[in-house]
């Protein structure tokens, strides 16, 4: 359209199922609309003729978004249609035997939303474990979940799935709770292309302090942030401002271990 960049892209999961991912797309310039603008342009995932889900922004050619769990077409356009349902925090906690669960949804439409709390001890096979039904007033106010059905002494993948007053279902991202005596788990870079700024999303098992380290392509040690972490899923930002145009790998550390790094791309 007159709005959009002229090309989709189809990506699809390695196996089906319980799938998070950051995207980013690179198209040519020339190719868009004539009323195309990079200003409110995001990638959306097309579901036959709508849109059902936005995310991201556009940097020149370069658009990336974050936490997509379905899956193919995708486009970028600036013509946004604002969804009824979308969420705006999703996140866990530990307190002893206890997992808490938190969340809090933006509804824009008269009529009854469903989220369906999901677990997973694989990150891929989920069950329902809780389910609430909601007007447009109820939808407003936070939600909690307090789940003392989890598998100890493992790891809990905690989703969930919403359901609009379209019908129009989509999934959360993923989060996971390290049910351990000990254990880190870098989950996600958001956005892992960035200018100035990511966040690092961390899940512990316990209250530590742990250094998120950012090194180069060839191994040097670009910059060490040292954070206090709580028993859950924690975001820890990171500013970028000062790097230069390139990759990195970014890395959690604690006196016991270091996680597998995940990859940054600064523009």
């Amino acid at each position: 359209t007159v709005t959009s960049v002229n090309a989709t892209w189809d990506i699809s999961e390695a196996v089906a199922g319980g799938s998070i991912c950051d995207l980013s797309f690179d198209y040519n310039g020339a190719a868009t609309g004539a009323s195309y603008t990079t200003a409110g342009a995001q990638i959306v995932h097309c579901n036959g003729a709508v849109a059902d889900y936005h995310n991201g922004s556009v940097t020149g050619t370069v658009a990336s978004g974050t936490g997509f769990t379905t899956f193919s077409p995708f486009g970028i356009t600036n013509d946004i249609t604002v969804l009824p349902l979308s969420l705006t925090v999703f996140d866990g906690s530990k307190n002893g035997n206890v997992n808490n669960i938190n969340w809090k949804a933006a509804c824009s439409g008269n009529g009854n939303y469903t989220f369906e709390l999901l677990r997973s001890n694989d990150g891929t096979s989920f069950t329902s474990v809780y389910a609430i039904t909601a007007d447009e007033v109820r939808c407003q106010q936070p939600f909690a979940y307090a789940d003392f059905g989890f598998t100890r002494n493992a790891v809990n993948y905690y989703r969930l799935k919403m359901t609009d007053i379209d019908g129009r279902i989509t999934y959360s991202r993923i989060i996971r709770l390290i049910n351990q005596n000990s254990g880190i788990d870098l989950v996600q870079l958001m956005p892992n292309v960035t200018h100035d700024k990511t966040t690092v999303v961390v899940s512990a098992a316990k209250a530590e302090k742990i250094n998120v380290v950012v090194t180069d392509i060839n191994g040097r040690m670009v910059t060490r942030l040292t954070a206090n972490v709580t028993a859950g899923t924690n975001s820890i930002s990171l500013n970028t401002s000062s790097f230069q145009a390139g990759i990195y790998l970014v890395q959690v550390q604690t006196p016991e271990l270091k996680t597998p790094a995940l990859r940054l791309v600064k523009q």
